[in-house]
């Protein structure tokens, strides 16, 4: 079984003038129940956006969660007592402000073939009814996995790997709205060093634009639809995307056509440009979608194309601020002629 531990921990804030108080309690006994919501936590967080990327912070006074955790993996501290340290750590934080945040706190170890992760999640019970025997409502309590809250991921192998493929080895998400809670859970965690994935992406796209450039049009359509589909793809695993090989997929990809000759391979032409500083990047979702798609609305108006539609079926013009559609989608085309018909007859 991948799941090696878990626990279950309970905090509970309520008032601004009142310390924290812990519920803390032993590891879980895994079962079919417990791996299910395990599971379900994990997917949450991967399907989650807008997650940041970094490491663990070297300043072992103000947070040593490095140091607990090496303690852990060294056979000094049981992970039980690992994860109540840090519940402790996390009151301590709380108790130093007036923010208010009641929530379990689940802390699991998954053991995979290539890596050992430990995550961190926090979910809230949701009140809901059901039917008794009598057919009459009565309240209930249900543990919301789905509405997954601050949460993190440590990868353990890259974090103690002398060879480590990335500087990025932690994943954070935080609390939308709820900046204070979110600093304490960060900090509680020993968050440090995030990575500018906006940024990072805007580059990597420029390049990849640059490369598809350089190949046949059929060729270079082929990529950027490669690049992207393999991208969101990694995404919804939960996974970086390697350079060399997102570069052996975009060669698979042009294989397909009929004009292809073998030429540069992407992860060379990446390798190459000063801009690309790391081997293993993490694309922004967003940006991914409108490398290949260009989409935009106001409250009349919604539109959505192909880029690759851009020059041929769609034509901007951009002294008059106008567009050109040729090539209009069938079932569009009729409703336009039914509309226009219709006005007429008025």
């Amino acid at each position: 079984m991948a799941l090696q531990t878990i626990s279950a921990q309970s905090f509970s804030r309520l008032q601004p003038d009142s310390p924290a108080l812990l519920s803390l309690h032993d590891d879980w006994a895994i079962d079919g129940r417990v791996d299910e919501l395990f599971r379900e936590l994990k997917q949450q967080l991967i399907k989650r956006s807008g997650k940041l990327y970094g490491r663990l912070s070297d300043d072992s006074a103000r947070h040593p969660t490095a140091a607990w955790i090496k303690d852990w993996r060294e056979g000094k501290q049981s992970f039980n007592s690992l994860c109540k340290k840090l519940m402790q750590q996390l009151k301590t934080e709380f108790d130093e402000s007036e923010s208010l945040f009641e929530s379990f706190v689940i802390f699991a170890h998954e053991k995979l073939q290539n890596e050992e992760l430990l995550y961190v999640f926090t979910v809230q019970h949701q009140s809901a009814h059901f039917l008794n025997n009598e057919l009459a409502l009565e309240p209930s309590l249900y543990l919301d996995s789905k509405s997954l809250g601050l949460s993190a991921k440590l990868n353990l192998s890259e974090l103690e790997s002398d060879e480590a493929h990335t500087d990025t080895p932690l994943i954070l998400v935080r609390s939308r709205g709820e900046k204070e809670v979110s600093d304490h859970f960060s900090n509680t965690i020993g968050f440090s060093d995030k990575r500018d994935t906006s940024k990072e992406t805007e580059v990597f796209l420029e390049v990849v634009n640059e490369f598809a450039e350089k190949l046949p049009p059929v060729e270079a359509a082929v990529t950027r639809k490669q690049v992207v589909d393999y991208c969101l793809e990694q995404d919804k695993v939960g996974k970086s995307v390697n350079i060399s090989e997102l570069s052996e997929e975009i060669e698979q990809g042009r294989k397909q056509v009929d004009s292809y000759q073998p030429g540069p391979r992407f992860s060379n032409f990446a390798s190459q440009d000063p801009r690309v500083e790391q081997q293993e990047i993490i694309p922004d979702k967003s940006q991914l979608r409108n490398f290949v798609r260009i989409s935009g609305r106001n409250e009349q108006m919604s539109m959505s194309f192909a880029s690759s539609c851009l020059g041929e079926a769609v034509v901007y013009d951009a002294q008059s601020d106008s567009l050109i559609i040729k090539n209009i989608p069938t079932a569009l085309k009729n409703r336009l002629i039914k509309h226009v018909s219709k006005s007429g007859e008025e």
